[in-house]
Formats: C-alpha cells, sequence, structure tokens
C-alpha cells in the first residue's frame, strides 16, 4: 500500500511546488512591467522638464548642474539619444 501512495504524493508534491512556483513568477512579471510603465512616464517626465528648461535659455552654472543631473536619470532610465544634442549645445553655452 505504501508503495502505491508514495509516487502519488510525489506527484501531488510536485504539482503543488511547480503551480506555486508559476503564480510566482506572474508576479513577477506584471511587477516588472509595472516598473517599465514607470520608468518610460519618468523618461517622458524628464523630457519634458529638460526640453523647458533649453527653452527658456536660462543657463547659469546651477541651472546646468540640474540639467545635467537630469539628463544622467534621463539616460540611465532608457531616455534615447534625442537630448543628446540639446546637452552638447549646453555644454557650449
Amino acid at each position: 500500500m505504501t508503495e502505491m501512495v508514495q509516487p502519488i504524493l510525489v506527484t501531488i508534491i510536485t504539482a503543488s511546488v511547480l503551480g506555486i512556483s508559476n503564480i510566482g513568477f506572474k508576479n513577477i512579471k506584471k511587477e516588472r512591467s509595472g516598473h517599465t510603465r514607470i520608468e518610460k512616464g519618468m523618461v517622458a517626465l524628464l523630457k519634458s522638464q529638460m526640453m523647458s528648461m533649453y527653452n527658456r535659455e536660462e543657463f547659469d552654472d546651477e541651472n546646468k548642474q540640474v540639467f545635467y543631473e537630469m539628463y544622467a536619470i534621463y539616460v540611465g532610465l532608457g531616455g534615447n539619444g534625442y537630448l543628446r544634442n540639446i546637452k552638447e549645445k549646453i555644454d557650449r553655452k
């Protein structure tokens, strides 16, 4: 009897562990996609703010430093090279 019960228990335990781990992976994937949306939103906000700063043409040393800090975060979050040309223009000011 024990010989018949043991394979059944092993199957049930294995299925349970796989089911629980699958749920965990789905939650991690959902959480990651949420972070991706937040990162994209931050990139858009940073881009908008930096464009606004550039269009106002107010670049004393303090504003340049703020712009550079924002640019570093923008690039770190995956922002594309769109603002690279603007940063280079600010470097020359």
